[in-house]
């Protein structure tokens, strides 16, 4: 018998002394995997399941977990089988459960290990609601720009020149995209782009914003050197306006304690200047200049970040404060979104 595979006489197969709340895991035949890349079939078994009487798809190691890889696959298979996966493997360690977790990939480990999105049920994470397969940075970038309208139309080989990344990466993050919402990715031959379908960008939004999260990876306060005043003013002339500013410029606000921009939290250099020119304060401190270090790059428009990513920034400041003024200021960029954003 070949390493790893299965021998129904003596045992069952993984998963199926599993149960996930008295249901029984089930195995069925092999899956048909001709047109899949070669390692669907050398890497994994794939084959038909059922949770009880819900169908799914198997997916079961004989290698180690790679949650990345299987993130992409699970992502493929349901697109065109239309059954959700199953990960069900004995060996995944607990980094590897919580990374498939955060990918939103089912997995099951044992009858009380387990997170089965699909049919709202986790063990590991301790919560029994499903949770929206969340974007990666560059997936949420292209979705607020899914959302505004800006990039309709555009190929694969288009974003990636706008997101500065190679083609390949291109290409996954709009697997990313295409996985929660199959329908934005249309095909010409072999050729992918985003297809908007005619949807308004408040259905867009309705589709997307599920799955997007505030880009703001920290904030960090400063109160400028004495003497440095100049150089700061042109440093930060060309970040876009963020958070309070940005909103204070869009709405009725009109609060404005100090100057808020955005930066890439991967830009060193701008990282290395402003610690050169600036102190590092605490809120309450007395600081003349809020920076939002952004898992993306900020993309603006007239000096103001893109509008669908403040609304998640500001999303995220009235659960920070509680400030009905923000609150009241989101739902104004809420109602724009909702109307229809400005096109490009």
């Amino acid at each position: 018998m070949a390493p790893n595979a299965i021998d129904k006489t003596n045992s069952k197969a993984p998963g199926e002394r599993f149960e996930v709340f008295g249901r029984h895991v089930t195995l069925g035949q092999g899956l048909a995997l001709d047109g899949y890349p070669f390692y669907y079939q050398a890497d994994y078994e794939i084959r038909q399941a059922k949770i009880g009487a819900a169908p799914c798809i198997a997916i079961i190691p004989k290698v180690s977990v790679k949650p990345a890889q299987l993130a992409k696959m699970t992502a493929e298979l349901e697109r065109c089988e239309g059954l959700p996966c199953l990960v069900i493997s004995d060996h995944v360690a607990p980094v590897q459960r919580e990374d498939l977790t955060r990918r939103g990939v089912a997995w099951i480990c044992s009858s009380k290990t387990f997170s089965i999105p699909f049919l709202v049920a986790s063990s590991d994470a301790g919560d029994y609601r499903a949770r929206p397969r969340e974007l990666g940075p560059q997936a949420q970038r292209i979705a607020c720009h899914i959302i505004d309208g800006s990039w309709l139309g555009l190929t694969t080989t288009q974003i990636a020149q706008k997101l500065g990344r190679s083609l390949a990466s291109a290409a996954n993050y709009l697997h990313e995209i295409e996985a929660v919402a199959p329908i934005l990715v249309g095909r010409r031959g072999r050729t992918r782009f985003i297809d908007g379908n005619g949807l308004s960008s408040s259905d867009l939004a309705d589709l997307l914003l599920p799955h997007m999260s505030s880009p703001v990876k920290r904030r960090v306060y400063y109160r400028t050197a004495e003497g440095c005043e100049r150089q700061i003013d042109h440093l930060v002339r060309g970040m876009p306006k963020s958070g309070l500013s940005a909103i204070s410029e869009l709405s009725a606000v009109a609060d404005d304690p100090w100057i808020t921009r955005a930066v890439f939290a991967g830009d060193s250099v701008a990282a290395e200047q402003l610690d050169e020119l600036c102190r590092i304060v605490g809120e309450y401190d007395s600081p003349d200049l809020l920076i939002e270090f952004w898992c993306y790059e900020p993309d603006d428009r007239d000096g103001i970040v893109n509008l669908v990513a403040l609304r998640l920034v500001a999303r995220e400041l009235v659960e920070i404060t509680g400030d009905e003024r923000v609150e009241g200021a989101l739902e104004e960029i809420e109602e724009t979104i909702v109307h229809g954003y400005p096109r490009s």
